[in-house]
């Protein structure tokens, strides 16, 4: 379930785990529960659990939520020039900076090109060529 949840991070699958894990404490400790009790508190406290992280998920920022902190680190990119490590081929392509491979998005270019980084979209940058009237005067 962890793995589930890893990968589709909605909060149901760790619900589930730790309603599952409690359930299953409550059987070992009181002998005898019967399946019947054990599914309705199963199931309300599964309901308990999906009401809290719907409540925790929306004081969380809509940019957050896929628990990166990706999103952060790519701003930090804004305004910063790079000379792309692979082509931008179809609209997309990939650079790597400070150990990172980043997705980027921008017209066509060859490797070696120098853009600048124009902002972020779901942690990916966008980045435009920079023309020698964009470069700074020395």
């Amino acid at each position: 379930m962890v793995v589930i949840e890893a990968m589709i991070p909605s909060g149901l699958w760790a619900a589930m785990a730790v309603a599952a894990v409690l359930v299953g404490a409550a059987a070992w400790i009181i002998e005898g529960l019967s399946w019947q009790f054990q599914l309705g508190l199963f199931s309300s406290l599964l309901l308990i659990f999906m009401f809290i992280i719907t409540k925790i998920k929306k004081r969380i920022p809509a940019g957050n939520l896929d628990g990166s902190a990706d999103s952060a680190k790519a701003k930090a990119y804004i305004g910063k020039d790079i000379i792309l490590t692979g082509a931008i081929q179809n609209g997309f392509g990939e650079v790597e900076m400070d150990d990172i491979w980043w997705s980027i998005k921008g017209p066509d270019l060859k490797k070696g090109t120098k853009v600048r980084v124009i902002g972020t979209d779901a942690g990916m940058l966008s980045v435009l060529p920079i023309t020698q009237k964009d470069e700074p005067q020395s």
